[in-house]
């Protein structure tokens, strides 16, 4: 939270996220009007340094500039997301038919599937104030999912359908009455396949229940992997730039073969480069999964899986890592594989890297 800057909402100019929230707990009942509590959950500040899908589906320039030169921005912008991601955490079922926050990683892109049935059918959530249903799918929307689609074939799954779940916060629609015939405010009601008031019978265009599940046709493969690689390759271009001169990678395994993973250290001209590509790097262009030998690493890349990135002077430390069986880990699974990286990286890399910082040679 520390390197997150804001612009203040009673007009302070650009602070830190810690002077926001210092300043909110100080006053009680702070100028801006968000409480305190409100503020701490908005200002998370959740560096994404991979590629992922929703930088492919947008500006690129702005994608760039949004993990190599952040600006400040407004609290309130964040509410929207703040508001899809508590929607997204209530709706996180899975049993035998569906699954839910299906990660996704794949050619240096990674993401987040927010529902795959199990015959492969593929749902996207999206919370929005307002459903105009002549207008959906909205924006990128379409090219997202398909661009979800694209990764979950590529990572071994079938698919068959697409669609996204549009959910309005404002809630349903409501009719007041037409000219000369006023009423309070009544939802629709379905009558005989149309929505209408059930109290004069009026059908308001783009009257809607609260939500609208709309259709996505499915991309040709040869389409969307052309799109998908074209914009990859655009935005890592910038990544180019940071000047590594070494580089080398290993893989490891805890000692009951359940976590795997590969490690890569980059190298780089200085400290700064380093921290660009922290900010920047993506898990298959610094540290692509290196299969091993035995039984037990050879499933390296082979199925869900994350990245952790980090900086040591000049240097990247980059890590792949992910079950055995590519599986997504619950949470006792997390902090398994959280301990195995600690442990792994602090008894090789920083070791290393210790005696060279002291030394000025590797380490014997």
């Amino acid at each position: 939270m520390n390197d997150l800057q804001v612009k203040c909402l009673a007009g302070k100019g650009v602070v830190t996220a810690q002077e926001c929230l210092d300043c909110s707990l100080r006053a009680g009942h702070p100028e801006c009007e968000y409480d305190y509590g409100l503020l701490a959950a908005l200002l998370k500040n959740e560096p994404r340094p991979e590629i992922h899908v929703t930088d492919l589906t947008d500006c690129l320039r702005r994608a760039w500039y949004a993990k190599k030169e952040p600006r400040p921005g407004w609290v309130h912008d964040r509410l929207a997301a703040y508001i899809g991601t508590l929607f997204h955490s209530s709706v996180e079922i899975t049993n035998d038919a569906t699954s839910s926050e299906v990660p996704l990683s794949y050619g240096g892109v990674v993401g987040t599937a927010d529902r795959v049935y199990a015959n492969g059918r593929v749902v996207d959530y999206k919370t929005t104030k307002y459903i105009y249903l002549d207008r959906l799918p909205y924006g990128s929307h379409s090219l997202q999912i398909n661009l979800y689609a694209h990764m979950l074939r590529k990572m071994g799954h079938k698919v068959t359908s697409l669609a996204i779940q549009y959910i309005a916060t404002t809630g349903p629609t409501t009719c007041t009455g037409r000219k000369g015939m006023k009423h309070a405010a009544m939802t629709l009601e379905r009558v005989n396949g149309v929505l209408m008031c059930p109290h004069c019978g009026s059908v308001p265009r783009n009257g809607h229940q609260g939500v609208a599940l709309v259709e996505v046709p499915m991309m040709p493969e040869y389409q969307i992997e052309a799109v998908f690689n074209e914009r990859r390759d655009a935005l890592q271009k910038a990544l180019k730039s940071a000047k590594c001169t070494q580089f080398v990678r290993a893989s490891f395994r805890d000692k009951e073969g359940v976590v795997i993973g590969t490690i890569g250290v980059a190298n780089l001209s200085s400290e700064a480069q380093a921290k660009k590509v922290a900010k920047a790097g993506s898990s298959s262009n610094y540290v692509k999964p290196l299969p091993g030998k035995d039984e037990v690493t050879k499933q390296l890349g082979s199925g869900a899986g994350g990245a952790k990135i980090s900086t040591y002077g000049h240097y990247a430390i980059l890590v792949w890592f992910q079950r055995k069986d590519g599986t997504k880990p619950d949470s006792k699974g997390s902090k398994r594989i959280s301990q195995a990286i600690v442990d792994i990286t602090k008894a090789t890399v920083y070791e290393a890297l210790d005696n060279r910082a002291l030394t000025g040679s590797a380490l014997s």
